[in-house]
């Protein structure tokens, strides 16, 4: 993606000692997760960015925690959105589980909201992603 840790202030904060270095291809790299970030804001103010960017995990798999937590997880008006994010993370889930980005480290917070909301949804995914966390009788994350 061409950020630090996908935070844009890190980014920024890389991108000006970068230059001072020299460092133009990672520099391009930086620029252009930069401008996709404020893009992402959606708020037409240049260098306005979100904290971190993207989070394209841990924002629909929390979200449709909080609609099951709301009572309306299976709410006939937004079955067809549950049901194309439960097939995206049924996808992405793997053995090493999920963090809040596809690009990033994953963790067991997301792994294990993702382990929930795939089990609300019906579907029956393997614990092993989240027992990858596990060490005694602790989840690290």
């Amino acid at each position: 993606y061409g950020s630090i840790g996908i935070s844009p202030a890190a980014t920024a904060a890389w991108r000006a000692h970068a230059v001072t270095q020299g460092s133009m291809p990672q520099v391009g790299r930086a620029d252009a997760y930069l401008q996709a970030a404020s893009r992402a804001t959606r708020s037409g103010i240049e260098g306005v960015v979100p904290n971190v960017w993207p989070i394209n995990v841990f924002e629909p798999c929390w979200s449709l925690y909080t609609l099951h937590l709301a009572g309306l997880f299976a709410h006939p008006a937004l079955a067809e959105a549950v049901r194309v994010i439960v097939a995206q993370l049924d996808a992405r889930l793997g053995v090493r589980g999920l963090g809040p980005a596809l690009h990033f480290a994953a963790d067991a917070d997301d792994t294990a909201v993702a382990l929930c909301v795939l089990r609300l949804a019906g579907r029956d995914p393997a614990d092993d992603a989240l027992r990858h966390f596990e060490i005694g009788e602790l989840f690290v994350t």
